[in-house]
């Protein structure tokens, strides 16, 4: 029986996750302030600066709450375990109540994720970080694809 498996060394917590997405943004923000600011508009400086405070931080608290431990997948039955914030869960259930697919968000630049569908819903997101990157979200939607497919099941 064939077998894929990926594991991830969970180096990071939520909270050292979330906090350095926290002082990123919040230094990105002040900067871009500080030049409209310098430009001589203190008011546009301000909004500017809360908007795009605002806005990466939702964005950022996002992408952090998630982190993929491991996948184990087999023509029968995949394993996910992952981070939903602090709290590690597990699933381990049939092949066809799974579904992974590789998707990107509105940004200037590209930002791909990882997404875990489990019965149609979308349990988990797992973005570019620490080692995941696209190449491996490929590796794990390919090697899905084939074991699904190896037990006469359509993929979608």
């Amino acid at each position: 029986m064939k077998k894929f498996e990926i594991h991830c060394a969970d180096n990071e917590s939520y909270q050292k996750r979330s906090n350095s997405s926290f002082w990123t943004i919040s230094i990105f923000s002040i900067l871009i302030a500080g030049v409209i600011i310098y430009n001589g508009n203190i008011v546009a400086g301000l909004v500017v600066g809360f908007l795009i405070f605002i806005f990466n931080y939702f964005r950022a608290y996002q992408s952090a709450m998630g982190y993929i431990l491991s996948i184990s997948i087999t023509s029968e039955e995949v394993e996910l375990t992952y981070n939903d914030r602090d709290d590690k869960k597990t699933i381990k259930d049939d092949i066809a109540l799974f579904k992974f697919k590789k998707e990107s968000g509105f940004s200037k630049t590209p930002v791909f994720y990882l997404s875990v569908y489990y019965k149609g819903d979308r349990i988990t997101k797992q973005y570019e970080l620490g080692e995941w990157n696209r190449a491996k979200f490929e590796e794990v939607i390919n090697a899905y694809n084939e074991l699904k497919s190896s037990t006469g099941q359509l993929t979608k």
